[in-house]
């Protein structure tokens, strides 16, 4: 394989590369390289803030238990005053020989309902103080959970957003890693194209100064001209610059004998010279030149090369090769 064919297949390789980058693989890649850092902090937050969750729900707990404990005495005390109210009733009464009075069931059930009452104010006081417990316990877990959330968005955004980055720095290096490689392939096939060209064009001037200078000291050398008539078989009648005719057959050429690969493609008037370079069409280039010793029109083809741009190549037809020679149209009037 060629140097050139070589750069060429590195070219396309990384253009394949170019091709294939995706942004969100190396999105994925980061993340997996994030995602341990991440769960530990989500760990440790989620440890401290379950933490402190307990701790709260504990000192609440005293304090509901410590509230309990409060209200037992208040019950205590209202029962014992019930008891000693039944008892100065019940001595006042006797005292007055009341003992089985209405008078004294009265004062009883007076007694009785002021106990009640009594402990119906301390059951109210009682439920009141450990339902505020209750609600500020709860406001002090939701809080505690909003602060939870919070806290892991926060950092789950955070080591998203380092994924992020990480990604984007390694995609846009790559990137541009692969735009130097292609820069660097570019180059190296332009100049390689040039110096074929460079070296064709010299092939061109030594072949077409050495044909000149044959031609100058070669005075009897022969030129064909197609004269438009056909033999008695079909092939065409060429007549020399001697005057001579003679016949050739079919896309024969005159001057060699032999048959030029590219006519199967088409030829022009003569019958033997290919209109095409391996059946890509001849186009007239509009100049001409007699440096073969007779005029000649300058054909040119056009093809992209490896970056895309058209570039144009001229021919000159060498009926004495059987072939087209590349021109450097720069070159034509020195």
């Amino acid at each position: 394989m060629s140097t050139k064919d070589e750069i060429f297949n590195n070219y396309n390789t990384v253009v394949k590369k170019i091709n294939s980058l995706n942004y969100d693989d190396y999105l994925k890649k980061a993340q997996e390289r994030v995602a341990v850092n991440k769960e530990a902090e989500v760990n440790a937050a989620n440890s401290a803030y379950n933490a402190t969750k307990e701790n709260t729900q504990n000192e609440y707990n005293k304090a509901i238990n410590d509230t309990k404990a409060a209200y037992e005495g208040d019950y205590e005390r209202n029962a014992v005053q019930r008891l000693i109210n039944e008892k100065t009733v019940a001595e006042k009464n006797a005292n007055l020989g009341l003992t089985d009075s209405g008078l004294n069931r009265t004062q009883q059930t007076a007694v009785q309902l002021s106990y009640a009452n009594q402990k119906g104010d301390i059951d109210l006081a009682r439920q009141s103080a450990l339902n505020n417990l209750t609600l500020e316990l709860t406001s002090a877990i939701t809080k505690l959970e909003t602060d939870r959330n919070s806290s892991i968005l926060s950092i789950n955004e955070k080591w998203n957003n380092y994924a992020d980055n990480i990604a984007q720095t390694n995609y846009n290096n790559d990137l541009t890693a692969y735009n130097n490689q292609i820069k660097q392939y570019t180059e190296q096939l332009s100049n390689i194209e040039q110096a074929e060209i460079n070296a064709a064009a010299d092939l061109q001037k030594a072949q077409i100064s050495a044909n000149t200078s044959s031609s100058k000291s070669n005075n009897d050398k022969l030129l064909w001209y197609f004269t438009g008539t056909y033999d008695n078989y079909g092939n065409r009648i060429f007549r020399n610059s001697d005057g001579k005719t003679q016949a050739f057959g079919a896309g024969v050429n005159p001057y060699t004998g032999t048959k030029h690969k590219d006519a199967k493609y088409g030829t022009f008037s003569n019958g033997y010279q290919p209109n095409n370079i391996g059946g890509t069409k001849l186009k007239n280039s509009g100049i001409q030149t007699d440096v073969t010793g007779k005029t000649q029109t300058v054909w040119y083809t056009e093809e992209k090369d490896t970056t895309g741009k058209i570039i144009s190549k001229y021919w000159l037809w060498r009926g004495d090769l059987n072939q087209y020679v590349q021109l450097d149209i720069s070159e034509l009037g020195s």
